[in-house]
Parts: structure tokens; C-alpha cells; sequence
């Protein structure tokens, strides 16, 4: 009759060898090494089928105890049940070491990731919150160099043009052509503001026509020539001659312009008739 495989008679590796080979038994007063070279020779003669239902642990005391045998050393006993059960938990506590060690490893990697992520975050709101403030915030004077392009206002105007000084608390600017100087006290708001694009350069052979007079200058003379026209009236005049020119620029020379004539006028002066 076939034996059951490994668990069916035994759950040790003695059960296994033993019944293996059931004519071998242990005689009376015989030494365990004596009948372990016995078992050992006589699973030797044992058919592959015999051998294949063998568990790992029995092929492994076979082989070892075989090979002791052939060196003539002492024979392996057979490892006690309690052994076997020792070294599975040992291997089940290990892989479960491991895992705990990877998962603790998953965690610390989770958690450096998400500092990561709320440093980036930190330092991003940080960012936004210095430009907001520089938003907030108007420059003073002396944040401007000759050269920069801003917007300033007072309570009652607006310009956007070049800074081209800053000295004594007046803030001299390049405002379409023209320069116009604010006092630093009057000054409600400077920001920055972007240069305007520079024009297309003429080709050569091409004449560039002759050079159109500063904004200041043409209000000037439309103000001396026709005294009594409105500031809606000049700047009417400006855009039909295909002048742009801003509202508040037209505002201030107009106003320059009505304050020298008025003060020629107290002088005695007449404007001359055609």
C-alpha cells in the first residue's frame, strides 16, 4: 500500500523517515547512530515516488545525514517537533520584521514628502504675500532713478512718463515731450509702469519728414493764437491734427500755458491783431 503524503501519518521529520521505511526499527539496547545508519541505507533503496513524498525538511536530514555517512562523522538526529515549529515562527517573525520595516520606510518617505509639499506651499505663500505688499505699497522718491518709467497721481491728475530727476523733493518727469515737475508733497501714488515700445526705424533712402514739434509747445501756441478756446476745445484740436496726447497732460500744459499768458498780461501785454 502507497503512503499518504507528508501531514497524513506525521508532522515530524522522524514520523516521515520512519514510515518511509516501516521494516526499520530500533532494536533493543542499539545505539541512535547505529539505527540512524540503517534508516539512512535503507532510504537510500526507496523508489523516486517514495521519495518525492518526502517533504523538504526529510530530503534535507536524508541528504545531510548522508553525506556525515560518507565522511564518516556523526549522523544528524532528527529535529524534534518543537524545533520545526520554532524555526517557522523565527521565519514568520522575520517576514513580518520586513514588512513592518518596509512600511515604517513608506511612512517616513510619505511623511518627507509631505513636509516636501508644505515647504513648497510655505515658501509659495511667502512669495505672494511679499509681491501683494510690494502692490500695496507706493514708492518714494527715492526708490526712482533717472530713466524709470512710472505713473504717478496727485488728487486731482495723473501722468505716466520718464523720471529725469528727483532732487530738492520735486520729481521732474518727460511726459509725452514735454517735462513736468511735481512736488513730492503733492503726490498721492508712484508705481512703475512700462516703457513704451520704441518706434519703427526708417529704412535707408527713406526720409523720416520733419520733426514733429513737443505737445507742450503746440498747446502753447494754440492757446496764444486763440486765447479763449476751452481745454475740451484744444484737445479737440490736437486729435483732428493727429496728436495723441493724455487728458492730464493736456490739462497741465493747458493750464502752463493760460498761466504765462496771464502773466504777460499783468505785464502789459497785448496780443497783437491781424
Amino acid at each position: 500500500m502507497a503512503r499518504k503524503k507528508k501531514g497524513a501519518d506525521t508532522k515530524t521529520v522522524m514520523g516521515e523517515i520512519l514510515a518511509a521505511v516501516p521494516k526499520v526499527k530500533q532494536k533493543a539496547k542499539e545505539k541512535m547512530q547505529d539505527f540512524l545508519l540503517r534508516v539512512v541505507k535503507a532510504i537510500a533503496k526507496i523508489d523516486e515516488e517514495e521519495w518525492d513524498l518526502l517533504s523538504e525538511e526529510a530530503q534535507d536530514w536524508y541528504d545531510e545525514a548522508a553525506e556525515a555517512a560518507n565522511e564518516g562523522e556523526g549522523l544528524p538526529e532528527f529535529p524534534e517537533a518543537g524545533d520545526e515549529e520554532d524555526e517557522e515562527e523565527e521565519e514568520e517573525d522575520e517576514d513580518e520584521d520586513e514588512e513592518e520595516e518596509d512600511e515604517d520606510e513608506d511612512e517616513d518617505e510619505d511623511e518627507e514628502e509631505d513636509e516636501d509639499e508644505d515647504e513648497d506651499e510655505d515658501e509659495d505663500e511667502d512669495e505672494d504675500e511679499d509681491e501683494d505688499e510690494d502692490e500695496d505699497e507706493s514708492l518714494e522718491l527715492e526708490d526712482l532713478s533717472k530713466g524709470d518709467f512710472v505713473t504717478v497721481e496727485t488728487e486731482d491728475d495723473e501722468f505716466t512718463g520718464q523720471v529725469k530727476a528727483t532732487g530738492r523733493g520735486i520729481l521732474t518727469l518727460l511726459v509725452d515731450g514735454d517735462r513736468v515737475k511735481l512736488k513730492d508733497a503733492d503726490l498721492t501714488w508712484i508705481s512703475r509702469a512700462e516703457a513704451p515700445a520704441e518706434p519703427e526705424k526708417k529704412g535707408r533712402g527713406r526720409s523720416a519728414g520733419p520733426k514733429s514739434k513737443p505737445i507742450g509747445t503746440q498747446i502753447n501756441e494754440i492757446c496764444a493764437k486763440f486765447p479763449g478756446l476751452s481745454e475740451e476745445k484744444v484737445s479737440a484740436r490736437l486729435e483732428k491734427a493727429g496728436v495723441e496726447a493724455s487728458p492730464s497732460t493736456v490739462r497741465t500744459c493747458y493750464r502752463n500755458a493760460h498761466a504765462m499768458i496771464d502773466l504777460l498780461k499783468e505785464e502789459g501785454w497785448k496780443k497783437a491783431k491781424k
